[in-house]
């Protein structure tokens, strides 16, 4: 099966420097920017890494791993944020041991996953006591529709859809922005307690 994301990997940046895709893109890091905690980051997972450019944004971590279904992504990606990196299909799990990190990133993500409340479940299974999750999700809107021209089809969520599936994989909300073409949640994980 053709990988859609290993299609794109070859113009994907270039199509972020198209003015109005420029702009949009500038607003979401800003307000990404804006959600990140202050506290020094030590291990970092970033789901979805795609060619790695949002990750500029973030404060370095003493260990940061990249994670994409895209090989030819995380290729880019790996030049530009030399270190591991792991191909994988998040709805199948996730490959790492309980209250691994500390901060976890998935932006982009959950527009095109299947079983959102199995992947929340999932990084909240891998987290720290305390860790910080920071992902986005694409609201319903005319922006959003666009992306359908785009040969993407992205999953679009109303607000409190996502506040349930958080509160049921037992993540807690800390903060959120919101701009015409993203959600943006910061979340914590408050406690060892697996939820049901």
């Amino acid at each position: 099966m053709i990988n859609l994301w290993d299609q794109k990997a070859k113009w994907y940046d270039f199509a972020r420097q198209i003015p109005v895709v420029r702009a949009l893109y500038q607003t979401e890091l800003r307000l990404l920017q804006s959600l990140i905690p202050e506290q020094p980051i030590d291990t970092h997972l970033d789901i979805g890494t795609g060619t790695g450019s949002t990750l500029a944004i973030f404060h370095r971590s003493r260990m940061l791993i990249l994670s994409d279904r895209s090989s030819r992504m995380l290729r880019i990606a790996i030049q530009r944020h030399p270190g591991p990196a792991i191909v994988l299909d998040l709805e199948q799990g996730l490959p790492f041991q309980n209250q691994s990190f500390d901060f976890l990133t998935a932006v982009g993500v959950f527009e095109y996953l299947r079983e959102p409340e199995f992947v929340l479940r999932e990084l909240y299974r891998v987290a720290k006591v305390q860790a910080f999750l920071l992902f986005t999700t694409t609201p319903i809107g005319w922006f959003s529709l666009l992306r359908y021209f785009t040969g993407n089809r992205p999953r679009m969520y109303r607000e409190q859809a996502v506040q349930r599936m958080l509160r049921s994989a037992g993540w807690s909300k800390i903060d959120q922005r919101k701009c015409k073409t993203q959600d943006q949640w910061l979340c914590q994980k408050k406690s060892e307690k697996t939820p049901i």
